[in-house]
């Protein structure tokens, strides 16, 4: 398997970098057609699933750190025909690989984050987490985040952006709470930030911030480039 540093795909590190999740907040937002700065695009999991009001996505690169999305979604993210760079344990069974494959290395250490000259990817147990430092890897420096709650959200909202169906479940039903991640994302906050890496988060529906980055309106920064 190869490692994702030999990728063919398309990169450009000039460019602004936006990670999708695939939060319901995503329908509050422009679709990608109607971007209209250009941008390297990041999608995690089932971002090439249709959403609710019918918008697809088209991401440079998919990303998956989870057995579960290529187990649903392999055969879709296959016919796709885009690069994907995955944890080793999400091939084999799940997901046979191809010439389009790619494999990152995930640590288990959560005391630090990836650089240029160790680039296992920590796990804190958020694939968002993880884009971020494939991002930075990659050479972006301007990092925006859309779709990535983080969360479950607080109402009847759908969870995702192509959810058919509600969340019903009010155990479910509540804001985002750092625990056991806050070491993490801030090791990740000061590591970067010596070599002046924004990470700009655009995600509506939040209750707080669930990232020690700068927060701003998603309304307001989409503006700039949308």
């Amino acid at each position: 398997m190869r490692n994702w540093t030999e990728m063919t795909c398309k990169r450009a590190p000039n460019l602004p970098c936006v990670i999708l999740g695939n939060s319901g907040s995503l329908l509050d937002t422009p679709p990608q057609d109607e971007w209209t700065k250009e941008v390297f695009v990041i999608g995690v999991n089932r971002i090439l699933r249709a959403g609710l009001d019918g918008r697809t996505y088209n991401p440079d690169l998919m990303f998956i750190t989870d057995g579960r999305p290529m187990e649903t979604d392999g055969d879709l993210i296959r016919r796709s025909g885009i690069p994907l760079v995955a944890a080793p344990y999400c091939y084999g069974d799940l997901y046979e690989p191809d010439e389009n494959c790619y494999q990152v290395e995930v640590s288990l250490n959560r005391n630090r984050v990836a650089m240029e000259d160790d680039q296992a990817l920590a796990s804190c147990g958020n694939v968002v987490f993880q884009a971020i430092q494939l991002a930075y890897l990659m050479g972006h420096r301007m990092i925006y985040l859309l779709g990535c709650e983080g969360a479950w959200p607080t109402d009847h909202r759908p969870h995702h952006f192509y959810d058919v169906e509600q969340i019903k479940d009010e155990r479910r039903l509540r804001p985002f709470k750092m625990g056991k991640q806050t070491g993490s994302w801030f090791a990740l906050k000061k590591t970067y930030a010596r070599d002046n890496v924004a990470v700009v988060n655009l995600t509506p529906w939040l209750d707080v911030d669930i990232l020690p980055f700068k927060y701003a309106s998603a309304i307001s920064r989409l503006d700039a480039w949308v």
